[in-house]
């Protein structure tokens, strides 16, 4: 699994809607990331027989 991007270098003085859509990026490049490694997880957990199974 990969280590997530760093955060998004935001300058200082910046006007604010460029703040808000390079913040907003950001957020959503660690969510992609962080949910792309959980389904690596989870698949590697069920090839080793770790995952739950449905009764």
């Amino acid at each position: 699994m990969r280590d997530c991007d760093a955060a998004t270098y935001i300058p200082a003085g910046a006007d604010e809607d460029i703040r808000y859509r390079l913040w907003g990026r950001d957020r959503q490049a660690l969510a992609d990331c962080r949910a792309l490694n959980a389904a690596k997880g989870a698949a590697i957990r069920a090839y080793q027989g770790q995952g739950k199974t449905a009764e």
